[in-house]
C-alpha cells in the first residue's frame, strides 16, 4: 500500500501550486485571484496539519479525558482483533467504556 504522509501531501500541493494554481474565494469582481498559501490555511510546511509542538495536556476538570486516553492504551483493542491479548482485555475494555459513558451522560 502506498500511503503519503500529510507533510508530503502539503509539499506536493505547494509544489503544484507554485505560480499558476489559484483558489476561488468570494471577492469583488475587480480583485485578482491569489496564489495558494499554506499560511493562509495555517498549514505547517514541515508537519502539515499537525502542530509543530505537542499540545499541552488538559488540566482541571478536563484532566479526566487525558487519564481516560492514557488508560485506553492498556485496555482497548480494535474490534476485529481476535488475538489472545485482545480477548483477554475484553472485560477491562468494557469497564473502560462504561466509565466513559457515565462521564459523558
Amino acid at each position: 500500500m502506498n500511503v503519503t504522509s500529510p507533510v508530503h501531501m502539503v509539499n506536493r500541493l505547494r509544489d503544484s501550486a507554485a505560480d499558476s494554481t489559484t483558489y476561488r474565494t468570494i471577492r469583488p469582481d475587480n480583485a485578482s485571484p491569489q496564489p495558494f498559501s499554506n499560511r493562509l490555511f495555517d498549514i505547517n510546511p514541515e508537519t502539515g496539519f499537525f502542530p509543530s509542538q505537542p499540545l499541552q495536556k488538559l488540566k482541571g476538570e478536563f484532566a479526566l479525558w487525558e487519564e481516560a486516553l492514557e488508560s485506553a492504551k492498556h485496555v482497548l483493542k480494535l474490534g476485529e482483533d481476535k488475538g489472545d491479548e485482545a480477548l483477554a482485555k475484553l472485560a477491562a475494555g468494557e469497564r473502560w467504556r462504561q466509565q466513559i459513558r457515565s462521564v459523558s451522560a
